[in-house]
């Protein structure tokens, strides 16, 4: 048997029922229609064979204020494939969170020095030394130095081709015109587009079991935190990709698993 692997995590989690304290991963009432046919159960345990499958929960509402302690035994047969556990993230009214609306470039907080207009390709900011011209980045627009605004929706997939000081400001030319106009002295942020929010580290099954756990709550300031849910997050579907690394004839089971609420 493998030394077992403790793993501190987080995010926030809510019950499907309020007086429900604990979640049976291994049911399959538990999962949507959608994941019941594509794993198999037995007792205590479920098994995967579909590389990189996620498998997810129904809603689920968060209660900022509980933990939320996610366990579970991982093996596999056949080879090493990896294993992710994580959330899908919603607003009350089922808006999906996706990275871009919360996870921010740090240190990219600027305002306008000037007006920009719908069809502009280029910004005056008044700090831009932060700023980086990768393909990944999405502008977050009407941003708030403290982060009030995540999930921040008015996002635009505009990045920088070039950013240079300029006197008393800085260029920023971006590759992708502005979808709309922007006034002066309006904030914004770099946000970094894909990524899922995992709440443990990468986890590499074998052929024993390794035991997991993971404790998540209350909210992040900003970004994914691996121990507290993303801003703005009332729903939650828990989620586990069992073979993200492609694996051909490999099996992935997970055993004991559930969530418990305090």
């Amino acid at each position: 048997m493998k030394k077992w692997i403790v793993f501190t995590a987080a995010a926030l989690f809510g019950t499907f029922a309020a007086a429900q304290e604990k979640i049976d991963l291994t049911s399959p009432k538990t999962w949507d229609a959608s994941t019941q046919k594509r794993i198999s159960f037995a007792e205590n345990s479920i098994t995967s064979t579909i590389p990189f499958f996620m498998m997810r929960t129904p809603f689920m509402t968060i209660d900022p204020a509980k933990e939320y302690k996610i366990s579970m035994k991982v093996k596999a047969e056949g080879g090493s494939p990896v294993v992710r556990i994580g959330f899908r993230c919603f607003t009350a009214n089922n808006r999906m969170i996706d990275a871009q609306n919360v996870l921010d470039q740090k240190g990219t907080f600027t305002t306008l020095a000037a007006k920009a207009s719908k069809g502009d390709k280029v910004l005056k900011l008044k700090n831009a030394s932060a700023w980086k011209p990768f393909g990944f980045l999405a502008l977050a627009i009407n941003a708030k130095e403290d982060f009030s605004d995540l999930p921040n929706f008015d996002i635009a997939i505009c990045y920088p081709e070039k950013i240079q000081k300029t006197g008393d400001y800085w260029t920023v030319t971006l590759k992708q015109p502005l979808p709309k106009d922007i006034p002066a002295g309006t904030g914004v942020r770099q946000h970094i587009r894909g990524g899922l929010f995992y709440v443990a580290p990468t986890i590499k099954a074998d052929k024993d079991f390794i035991t997991v756990t993971c404790a998540v709550k209350g909210y992040a300031e900003s970004g994914y935190v691996l121990t507290k849910f993303p801003r703005g997050t009332a729903k939650a579907m828990f989620f586990i990709q069992t073979n993200t690394n492609g694996l051909k004839n490999v099996k992935t089971i997970l055993k004991d698993a559930s969530i418990t609420v305090k």
